[in-house]
Parts: structure tokens; sequence; C-alpha cells
């Protein structure tokens, strides 16, 4: 699975509606910790184990209203949606096998 690219908050919120297991990272480009972290989001999104979890992406600095909307506070965060349904935050960097353990745990 790859990571979609999420441009609107309209765009965020049907993603998280339409699928059933959803993984949204929040960044910015003047975020290091995001930027360090987005080739690994990409591999973990690629890996068989989460196959039925969709994996997306949004730019809070371009589309501050989706970071109002979802209340982020700290970069880089994911957030772990279930059935339409917020479950639980990842927040802050994470490397490759801890963000396989913090998503598996909350999916």
């Amino acid at each position: 699975m790859t990571v979609v690219e999420l441009s609107t908050l309209e765009e965020v919120k049907k993603f998280i509606e339409d699928n059933d297991k959803v993984v949204v990272d929040f960044w910015a480009p003047w975020c290091g910790p995001c930027q360090m972290m987005k080739p690994i989001f990409k591999q973990v999104s690629e890996l068989d184990k989460f196959k039925d979890v969709k994996f997306g992406a949004i730019d809070v600095e371009a589309h501050a209203d989706v970071g109002q909307e979802y209340q982020i506070a700290s970069l880089p965060t994911l957030k772990v949606f279930i059935s339409g349904k917020f479950k639980d935050d990842i927040i802050g960097f994470r490397q490759k096998p801890q963000l396989e353990a913090a998503i598996e745990e909350k999916i």
C-alpha cells in the first residue's frame, strides 16, 4: 500500500469515513522529525501485515484548517481511526520497529 497524499479537510474526512482502518500522518515541511519519519511511514505502509490499513498524509502548514480540526498540537502526529472513529495518537518521531509496534497495538 502506498501513502495517499491528502490536500483538503474534505479529503481527510472522506478518507477516514471510506476506509475501515486508517492512519493519517499530520506533518509540516519545516519539521525535521517529520521529514525523517516520512520514508519510514512509507515503508511501514507497504508491509504485508498492514495490507488492510490505509495510510494518508497531510501537510498541516499548507492546510492549517486540518490541523485545527484534528487538534494537532505537536509534529509529527499520527492519528489512528477505526471504522471512521478516532482511536488514538502516535506522537513524535519513531524508528521503523517502534512505528510498526505502535500501529499494530492501535489497529
